[in-house]
Parts: structure tokens; sequence; C-alpha cells
């Protein structure tokens, strides 16, 4: 039986060749994601049922398209994943590790909830001098609770190593490509 490459013109088959060796190139190569962003379903699972907080979603679209269109990489992260396989590397590069994936910066969205192993992990991130940007509004829940209870957040919202951007959703959008340039990299690059 003949072949597809034998039964189509030489031009196609120099571009089955090319994309062929495209191909190689690129599974060779290894992601490099360097942003993780938390995903606020915490805070929407807190607050089932109330309406009033659908901003949540598109807050965190608006967040996703800038990260897009400002050509950087990013994974979303699970909190249950995060508390259950992260861990903190604290040599020379500063790094949140996750299955085969390091991240140098981590971004809490605009959210109302945090988990307290969440909590946990990124001040351990934090202390070992990771890159931690939070978005307002600010979580205020921890474990879906207040008061006291919630102090470790506090304090981890508003420790001297953590960029909180503030203001309209169009000034925290445009600090935070700007942010992202100078800490995760200028986006993403293939060499071939």
């Amino acid at each position: 039986k003949p072949s597809f490459s034998e039964i189509a013109s030489p031009s196609a088959r120099n571009g089955f060749f090319a994309l062929r060796r495209l191909s190689y190139i690129l599974s060779c190569g290894k992601r490099c994601c360097n942003l993780l962003v938390l995903n606020p379903i915490g805070s929407l699972w807190v607050k089932f049922g109330n309406q009033n907080y659908h901003w949540i979603n598109s807050e965190l679209a608006s967040i996703s398209e800038t990260i897009i269109h400002s050509h950087h990489d990013f994974d979303f992260g699970d909190e249950n994943l995060l508390a259950a396989f992260g861990q903190v590397r604290h040599e020379k590069e500063k790094k949140l590790i996750i299955g085969d994936t390091n991240y140098s910066a981590v971004l809490i969205p605009p959210c109302i909830n945090l988990q307290g192993k969440t909590i946990d992990i990124l001040r351990r991130f934090t202390s070992a001098r990771g890159k931690l940007i939070a978005m307002e509004p600010l979580p205020y829940l921890m474990d879906g609770r207040s008061g006291d209870y919630s102090y470790p957040l506090e304090r981890l919202l508003y420790s001297r190593r953590t960029t909180i951007l503030r203001g309209a959703q169009e000034d925290k959008l445009r600090q935070l490509e700007l942010l992202l340039d100078k800490i995760v990299g200028d986006g993403i690059e293939i060499y071939a």
C-alpha cells in the first residue's frame, strides 16, 4: 500500500519533513513555567449558593487573559494538591515545587478564603525569599473562618515579601503585567 507521503506532491512532502523535524525539536525541550496562579474555587465553596460572589470568576478570567496576552506561561494551582504535594526549596533558586514543576512566583487572585495548609506552604515559600503576589480584594477567611483564627493569613499577606496589587481592575492588571516581566521574565520564548 502506498503511504500518504508517496502520493502527496513534492512540496507537501517537504512540509511533512519540516513538521517532523519541528515535532522532534519540540519534544526534546522541557516546559518551563515559573508562575502558579492559585485557583479561588475554595472561596466559592465557602459562599456556596450566594450569587454575590460571581465576581471571583470574572476577575480570574481577566487575570488569565492578561497573563496570556503578556506572553507568560502559568499553571492554575489547586489548594488541595498544593497541600499534598507542595514543597519549598531553600537552595540558590527559591522555588515552590509541585511534582516536576518549579515555580518562582505565586499569584493569589482576588478571593475571600485560603486553606490553612496553603497559607503554611506559602509562608515557607516567602521565608525562602519566594515571590508572592496578591491582588485585592484580599482573602479574609482562613478555612472558612475569620477572627483570631485567621492571624496566619494576615501575617502572610502583610509581610514585606508579599506584593499587593491595589486599585481599579485595569490598574491592577497593568501592575501585574509589569511585575511579571520583572519577576518571572520576558515571557515565552522558543529556541531552535
